[in-house]
Order: structure tokens, then sequence, then C-alpha cells
């Protein structure tokens, strides 16, 4: 019965698909996807319940976009996403005459299967990767070309504060070689959305020789869990620095990752996240180095209060042939509450033995030396705390390249902190 079930669900769904409106090819593509996600397992996130990626799986229904072009006469690039309503792209005129490409992912599909046919993820590695591979339903393809080097941040915001039910966001960004270029990506969602389910993927090719900086700044507030995966394929002598700001108040799976296939490519995967309330994040962090002479960073930093728990997964993978690799990682938990829960998994799977590989964790709590002195100063010991965890995030979240979103960060913070003081006297 229960597989008579599974089969009745598996060919209305193929039906669904197949009343798409898109190119032919990606609608095959999705097919082949929903079908080999039935053979796949769910991601192994350590002391994470298999189970929880049940609950962010497949949307209820499908509703695409409506999207606008805007040819401008500034320097930056902007796209502005609401909901599943409105999708609005602003492109420098000089900038499209330069071959820069910025357009609906379903769009792209039709004009451009050069670049989305070849770069879409193809093979999935697990059944919640494959499952979105069926069913995203909004996206976007940017390209830059070769040797293009951009001044100003790319800026990508979406913002969701209505019942859109399931939004399944895909973002493919491709590089040429020789690209130079620094991109800002916003997620904010209101809070009383308990139907809202939101899901993204980040997919970067960075071309040989590029550099890109990106940075991901997530608040999200309705009800339901979300997953989110930057995921980063680099070629020779690349180089790609993620900074993920994870300052969301609903429950939350995340993985940022990056494939070193080039030799000479170097990523730096950085973290930053706060976890109150009874709020569950649990984030994976992955280096894989398969080229030669691959540098390889992940810093991690967290922050838990009250009754939030945070999982940390830092893995450093060198496959054989690697040689002249060097992975490193550091995730460190600061506990603000005695019920607060942390874990740190540092993972090294090393198959090759000219290599340079470490690792460090730490869980701890606030140190009442440094209380002390703050309070010694003058300052109550909410405002020291306060103190204490901004400069632990700092010499992260200063690298962010806006200013009003680092002063919007560092308010948010202040106000999370300030109501866990609160709730701790009541």
């Amino acid at each position: 019965m229960i597989k008579t079930r599974r089969s009745d669900f598996f060919k209305r769904q193929l039906n669904v698909l197949a009343d798409l409106h898109e190119a032919e090819w990606l609608t095959e593509h999705r097919k082949k996807a929903l079908s080999v996600s039935r053979d796949l397992d769910w991601p192994d996130y350590p002391r994470v319940l298999k189970t929880t990626f049940q609950a962010i799986s497949a949307p209820s229904s499908w509703s695409l976009q409506e999207e606008k072009t805007f040819l401008t006469e500034k320097s930056q690039i902007r796209i502005e996403q609401s909901n599943l309503s409105s999708l609005k792209i602003y492109l420098p005129r000089e900038l499209q005459k330069l071959g820069v490409v910025v357009m609906n992912l379903f769009e792209a599909a039709e004009k451009r299967p050069d670049l989305v046919q070849q770069y879409l993820q193809k093979d999935p590695h697990n059944r919640l990767l494959a499952i979105h591979q069926a069913y995203w339903n909004c996206g976007l393809l940017i390209y830059l070309p070769n040797d293009l080097h951009l001044e100003k941040p790319i800026e990508i915001s979406l913002t969701v504060d209505n019942y859109a039910s399931a939004i399944e966001q895909h973002i493919l960004f491709i590089t040429g070689s020789g690209v130079t270029a620094t991109v800002v990506q916003t997620t904010k969602s209101s809070t009383g959305l308990e139907k809202v389910q939101l899901n993204s993927v980040f997919d970067l090719i960075a071309g040989p020789g590029s550099r890109l900086d990106c940075f991901a700044v997530d608040q999200l507030n309705h009800s339901k869990i979300s997953y989110f995966n930057r995921f980063s394929r680099l070629g020779v002598d690349a180089e790609v620095n993620w900074l993920l700001a994870e300052m969301n108040l609903n429950n939350l799976v995340g993985e940022c990752s990056a494939i070193l296939n080039g030799n000479g490519s170097k990523a730096n995967l950085r973290v930053v996240s706060l976890a109150d309330r009874k709020q569950k994040q649990a984030l994976m962090t992955k280096l894989i180095h398969i080229g030669q002479h691959t540098t390889g960073n992940i810093n991690q930093r967290g922050v838990i209060l009250q009754d939030g728990r945070l999982i940390y997964n830092a893995v450093g993978k060198i496959v054989k042939g690697a040689h002249g690799a060097n992975s490193e990682q550091s995730s460190r938990i600061l506990l603000l509450s005695p019920t607060a829960t942390g874990d740190a998994n540092p993972i090294l799977l090393i198959d090759e033995n000219d290599v340079e590989a470490g690792h460090a964790a730490s869980i701890g709590r606030v140190s009442p030396e440094q209380l002390y002195y703050l309070m010694s100063r003058g300052l109550t010991v909410d405002r020291a705390r306060q103190l204490l965890v901004k400069g632990f995030f700092d010499d992260l979240l200063d690298r962010l390249p806006i200013d009003n979103l680092r002063v919007e960060l560092d308010q948010a913070l202040e106000r999370r902190l300030l109501t866990n003081a609160q709730k701790s006297v009541s």
C-alpha cells in the first residue's frame, strides 16, 4: 500500500512538471532530478536527524514570478525580489554592452542554454538537492565575462512578507577568467508567516584567475525551517571568499562549500551566527581539495542565547592527487545561557600525503575575568556581555562592504542581546 501511494505521488509530480511552460530540456532536467531523488538519501550532517530534512523538501504549489529589467546609466548591478510576485533587475547599460548577463533563470534557460544547460547542477548527491533541482520556482542567471572588474558590489535581495507558500530559489552565478567582483546577498522574511517555505541555493562557478568576495546576510523570522546552500566551484588560480551572517529567528539548516578543482585555487569560508529562544541552527561548511597546491580556510563563530542550539560541522577533504593542499578550520561557540547547547565538529578526510591540514574547535562561556574588567570600568553586566559578543563577531562583520548593512546588523544584534537580558531578569 505504501509503495503504491508513493508511486501515485511520483506520477502526479511528473504530470505537474510536464505542464510547465519552459524550455523542454529544463523540464527533462527536472524530471530526471525527481526520478533520482527516490534512490538518494537525505544529507548526512553529524548530530542532525535526517527527519529534519523532510520538513524542508518539495514546495506545495507552483507560482512563477513576473520580471522586469531596467537598463540604467548607473554603474551598479542590483536585483530585488519580493515574494514570488516581483523580480526587478537593474543592469547598467555599459555592462550589458560588455557582455554581462543578468536575467530570470527561466528566461535564461530559453535564451542562454549555452550557459544554463552547461553549468546547472546535473548530479545531485543527496535527496534534498535533487528535490530542489526538480522544484525550484524562481531564480537568476548572472554571467560576468572575461577580465571584467566591478568596483561596486552586486546586490541581490529577497524579501518575503506575505503568504507566498513556497519559495525555492536557485541562483546560477558564472564568471569568465580574470574577473574581480563583490556580491552581497540579503534575505529577509517577516514574522507570523506560518505557511511560508523558503529554501535557496547559490551556485557559483569561478573562472580561472577570478577573485570573488561574497557576502550573505540572512534575517529570517517566519515559522518554518529553511535551507540555504552556497556552493562554489573554482577554476585554476581562482579565489572565492564567503562571509555568511546567519541572524535568523527561525530554525535553519545551511551549507557553504567550495570545490577547489583548479590548481592554485583558494577559498575562505567564514560564518557568523546567532541562535536564541528554542531556535536550532545546523551549519555545514566544506572544503574539497581536488587540484594541486590549493588553499582553504574555514572560520566559524557562533553565539547562543537562552535555549538555542547551534551545530557547526566543518569538513576538510583532500582527495588523492591533491599535492600541496592546505586545509585549515576553526570553529568557536560562545554560550551566554546555562541552557544553551553548542556542538563544534571538526572533520578532516585526507587521502594524500604531501599536504597540510589542521583544525581547532572550542565551546565556552564568557570569561568572568573579562566581565569583571569591563564592569570595573562602570558598565553593567548586560552591557559588558554585549561588548564582548560584538568583539567576538566584529573582525568578521567589519568586512561587509555596505555601511548601511553593517549598521543594520549591529542594531539587530544589540536588540537580540537586550531582549535576552530582559527575559533573563523576568
